[in-house]
């Protein structure tokens, strides 16, 4: 009877912008876990797409890393975008962008009706502010809705 054969799990790096971005990354590397690769989320703090390329670039040097993916907004111009997607081709870095991250969770959270009622933020601060909103209020509806079931089920 000879030995299993050891499995090697994978790496990845995926550094996002700000933490919005991480925090939607983390939960998304919770539902969505793999045995057989382990994901490490970073942060990078804001700034420009060729700073947070750069920060991938620092930290996955210090530890090897099989992938490295970056995400970044693409609001802030597209000369930026261009620098950061050269310096990502040379270093084998995957970027994955959208407008902003804020829209992007606003669409989920929002249903069809509210979006036809509603227009989209047009700028990053609008819809952070209205993420901010959403966020809020959802959670005040959470905890009504849990006192609601927790004296429903006194009462039973």
């Amino acid at each position: 009877m000879g030995r299993s054969r050891r499995e090697v799990r994978r790496t990845a790096l995926s550094v996002a912008e700000g933490s919005r971005d991480t925090s939607f990354q983390s939960y998304l590397k919770k539902l969505y876990h793999s045995p057989r690769k382990d994901v490490t989320v970073k942060n990078a703090h804001g700034g420009c797409p060729s700073k947070i390329v750069d920060y991938a670039i620092r930290v996955s040097e210090q530890i090897s890393y099989d992938e490295c993916h970056v995400t970044f907004d693409t609001d802030i111009g597209e000369e930026e975008v261009k620098r950061a997607e050269m310096l990502a081709l040379e270093k084998n870095i995957r970027i994955y962008k959208s407008y902003n991250i804020e829209n992007e969770l606003l669409d989920i959270l929002t249903t069809s009706e509210s979006k036809l009622n509603k227009k989209s933020p047009k700028t990053t601060k609008e819809a952070k502010e209205v993420l901010q909103k959403a966020c809020c209020l959802k959670r005040m509806n959470d905890e009504i809705d849990s006192t609601y079931q927790m004296a429903q089920h006194l009462i039973q």
